[in-house]
């Protein structure tokens, strides 16, 4: 059992002075006090490498936005975590508060990022079903369908969509991470963030050209309407049942990245923001926090959006939409049987990973993998003990 626990690096960042003290190998985490007395945390940070700086090498958005109103916080996020393996943190999070003698209170805000993962790690396996979602959203554009199987994505095969299921998974995962940080903690206060998938990140455009290369901005939308809609319905059943002030923000982070697709910048992995494009996203969930728009309200509007791609029909909808539907079905036989067949292989080697890099592409989706103690292993054998952070 020794094996599975995880040892890594934690350093610890007095805002004051700017130094860098690295101080235990036992968690692996990022504190930002505004002095040696700070005592009391402004914020707590959990996810995956969107939330991961020392990952990244770079400041992501969630700690720019700390840092932009001087906030003390605690950063366990761990690059290629999927919203289960979040569990895990709230472990790291514990031993932070009780070995350095930090508190929370109902004033600190619990920042969640995660739910990306889930979703990337299955872009392989899962290629056909994603063909058949995009066909449905096609036709569903072009002649009006109804789009009941976006709503309902619990009640359909998972053999015969992606998307819909996939976003009822997540929601459903990060409802119970919401529900334990509020056990363990008595977290009042909370912004949780949308799926990474956005028409406006370099990776998403290029994946979208193997299924529908004419619209691909627009299906794209769809599908993040689809995982945004699941997830603020099951953060206002949260909201609901609370008997307490509890507060739940949530900061459609696709939508900041297509507002300002102009102006973002992209990392070269294509995948997570750049220095400029972190800055635009802490402003904005910065917005999303002070101009804090009911969760019911969000909940609303999003039903609002997805019934209304049901009366886009036009003739050139129609036209554009039919012509999509038969270039997916085409590049289903040309594209997705041999990736699954390479797939299928590369499962029986016993290939769980394609690539290095748990944030890029899984192989194999049994269920949803525990990244996290990987990550976290990956991470301490990159070290070597030299390891050193500078800001």
């Amino acid at each position: 059992m020794e094996e599975d626990v995880p040892v890594l690096i934690r350093r610890i960042i007095l805002e004051s002075t700017g130094n860098v003290q690295e101080v235990s190998r036992k968690n692996y985490a990022s504190t930002v006090l505004r002095s040696r007395e700070t005592r009391l945390l402004d914020a707590v940070l959990i996810g995956d490498s969107w939330v991961d700086s020392v990952w990244s090498n770079k400041k992501m958005w969630p700690e720019v936005m700390c840092g932009s109103k001087s906030w003390a916080f605690l950063n366990v996020g761990v690059a290629g975590t999927c919203v289960a393996d979040c569990h895990v943190q709230l472990v790291a999070i514990k031993s932070q508060l009780e070995e350095l003698k930090l508190e929370t209170d109902d004033k600190t805000m619990w920042i969640i990022h995660s739910g990306g993962n889930d979703l990337l790690f299955g872009l392989l396996e899962c290629h056909p079903q994603i063909v058949l979602d995009v066909i449905r959203l096609h036709l569903s554009r072009c002649l009006g369908w109804n789009n009941q199987w976006l709503l309902r994505g619990e009640n359909t095969s998972k053999w015969l969509t992606y998307f819909p299921v996939g976003a009822e998974n997540v929601a459903l995962e990060t409802l119970g991470l919401l529900r334990e940080i509020k056990k363990l903690f008595n977290a009042q206060n909370f912004l949780v963030a949308s799926n990474t998938t956005s028409s406006a990140m370099p990776l998403c455009k290029y994946c979208s050209y193997f299924v529908t290369p004419i619209r691909g901005p627009a299906i794209l939308d769809s599908i993040a309407l689809i995982l945004s809609h699941r997830l603020v319905v099951v953060l206002k059943s949260f909201e609901e049942e609370q008997r307490d002030s509890t507060r739940v923000t949530f900061f459609d982070e696709q939508a900041a990245c297509v507002a300002s697709s102009e102006r973002m910048t992209w990392a070269k992995d294509a995948f997570h923001p750049g220095d400029q494009g972190n800055i635009i996203l802490s402003r904005s969930a910065l917005e999303a926090l002070e101009g804090r728009e009911p969760i019911g309200a969000v909940a609303a509007r999003k039903l609002d959006e997805i019934q209304f791609q049901g009366r886009l029909r036009s003739p050139m909808n129609m036209m554009c939409g039919l012509i999509e539907a038969f270039c997916a079905v085409s590049l289903t036989v040309l594209v997705s049987i041999p990736m699954c067949t390479l797939s299928g292989i590369a499962w029986l080697c016993g290939i769980e990973k394609l690539a290095g890099d748990a944030d890029v592409m899984q192989a194999s989706r049994r269920g949803i993998p525990n990244f996290s103690l990987k990550g976290w292993k990956r991470l301490e054998s990159s070290t070597n003990g030299e390891t050193k952070f500078s800001e």
